[in-house]
């Protein structure tokens, strides 16, 4: 897994370290005596650990998401030179979506500043996303592509793909609009929330067909 091994072994010290206090501090009931002296002692070690812990543990996702990004990459290129358009264009969509919501976090968006959202890139990937939506539905009216990809449903993703497009493109006429998302906690249409709640569906339903 090249430097992960590596970088596991940093977060190991100062996660091990913060494991075993919260483990005392969860069965010591006498942290309040003398003072709080001991809970004094619990915080001063989280406080010389943590931020350590979060710094490291940050590395290692970040090194993990580039491995993860690689392989997928390669196994589409796969699917793509072997012919399977359904799975391709499935995985591809799904690809595109969490790379908006990485373009998202990399603005510094969410729902509560959706309006500064710089719709430029995010269009262009929504444009790749439409192009993907529909070849895939050309695919799933192609039975022969059906029977190349062992698949016996010619609606294997039952219009997810399709909400997944629409959730973007409303995401980019909120951001556009203006108006703030309200009621952000419902994940109302227009909202990021409801962008992250489409993808999440439409991998569940991948694991499902494709995976399972």
């Amino acid at each position: 897994m090249g430097d992960l091994d590596g970088r596991v072994a940093d977060i190991a010290d100062s996660m091990q370290t913060l494991t075993d206090v919260f483990y005392d501090l969860r069965h010591n009931n006498n942290y309040a005596d003398n003072q709080y002296t001991k809970a004094k002692e619990y915080h001063q070690i989280i406080w010389e650990n943590a931020e350590d812990f979060y710094v490291q543990a940050e590395e290692f996702v970040d090194a993990l998401d580039v491995i993860a990004d690689e392989r997928v990459a390669e196994a589409e290129a796969d699917m793509l030179e072997e012919g399977r358009l359904i799975i391709y264009n499935s995985s591809h969509v799904i690809t595109l979506m969490q790379d908006i919501m990485d373009e998202c976090r990399e603005q510094g968006i969410n729902d509560e500043n959706l309006n500064d959202l710089d719709t430029a890139p995010i269009r262009e990937m929504h444009e790749e996303i439409l192009e993907c939506v529909e070849a895939y539905n050309a695919a799933c009216a192609d039975n022969d592509q059906l029977i190349k990809e062992s698949l016996s449903n010619s609606a294997p993703f039952d219009g997810l793909l399709d909400s997944a497009a629409q959730s973007v493109e409303w995401m980019i006429n909120q951001a556009e609009s203006g108006e703030p998302v309200t009621d952000i906690d419902l994940t109302p249409l227009g909202s990021l929330g409801h962008v992250y709640e489409v993808t999440s569906q439409c991998i569940e339903r991948y694991n499902t067909v494709f995976a399972g």
